[in-house]
């Protein structure tokens, strides 16, 4: 089983940041498609049994979503509470932003230094989308 574990700006698991996706066909990736794919030119991969979308340019890893786990310091970060997730990144935050939904307000904070932009609702990190060092 993968675990889905962040060395920051460098890789998500196993899967290195500006890398070509076909380096990984070992690991059953399928092609997915998303509203925005065209717009920004990116494609969308995922993983079987994994909430993540791998997004690739040119056939390169350029950005991984993770929605069920993301490992930093043996931590799980998805699912904590906006204060835990803080301490445990112990990073400045570049960006905070908040945006109201018809289910409640999402809350997004980018931490550049690490590459990271978490996604907050009610108070408990939901996701977090990975880049590497541009």
């Amino acid at each position: 089983m993968i675990k889905m574990v962040l060395t920051p700006l460098k890789s998500v698991g196993p899967f290195l940041f500006d890398s070509s996706i076909s380096n990984y066909r070992d690991f059953s990736l399928q092609e997915v498609d998303e509203e925005f794919d065209e717009e920004v030119g990116w494609k969308a991969h995922t993983l079987p049994n994994k909430e993540v979308r791998i997004y690739t340019e040119d056939e390169k890893i350029v950005s991984i979503a993770c929605y069920d786990e993301l490992y930093f310091d043996g931590e799980n970060l998805i699912g904590l509470e906006i204060g835990v997730f803080k301490s445990i990144i112990n990073s400045e935050l570049s960006n905070y932003e908040r945006i109201e939904l018809d289910n409640g307000i999402k809350e997004i904070l980018d931490y550049d230094s690490l590459g990271i932009q978490a996604y907050a609702m009610y108070g408990f990190i939901d996701s977090i989308t990975c880049s590497g060092d541009e």
